[in-house]
């Protein structure tokens, strides 16, 4: 990871409380997630220290998937004029792909169809949809370090 992925996750963190109800459109279906798990909206319930709680989903997301996303598509240049296509997030651990990296990060537990909607919300991350879905850095923070994947 680097500096600035971390100081920018860092800066919304607290703020994500906040935010009110999240709509993925489009990022579960790119994710090939199962019918019974996509929900129309979310809320992000109670944040402690570094783990957010997804409801109505009691999922819990790792501080750390939200900085591994944003890492993963800074280093590999993912702008506006060229975005990640959001694939599905059934490959093994170790594969490589922006819905592996967050995942690994968070326990292995799939997160990507909530945390990129999350980094949206917030400004950080731009998305397009739903065919094919896609993912860009709209900000980092202006820490000068170098992203490497």
């Amino acid at each position: 990871m680097c500096a600035c992925c971390d100081v920018t996750v860092d800066g919304v963190w607290w703020r994500l409380s906040q935010i009110g109800p999240v709509d993925p459109r489009g990022v579960f279906d790119a994710l090939g997630a199962p019918e019974a798990t996509r929900r129309p909206r979310f809320n992000i319930g109670e944040i402690r220290g570094t783990t957010l709680r997804i409801d109505p989903n009691n999922v819990k997301i790792s501080k750390a998937a939200f900085a591994g996303a944003l890492h993963y598509l800074r280093a590999h240049r993912h702008d506006e004029a060229h975005p990640c296509i959001i694939g599905p997030d059934q490959g093994p651990q170790g594969h490589e792909g922006l819905a592996p990296s967050s995942r690994a990060l968070n326990g292995g537990i799939s997160c990507i169809s909530f945390v990129l909607p999350i980094l949206a919300v917030v400004g950080i991350v731009g998305l397009s949809g739903p065919q094919p879905a896609s993912a860009w850095v709209l900000r980092c923070s202006s820490v000068p370090a170098p992203c490497d994947p």
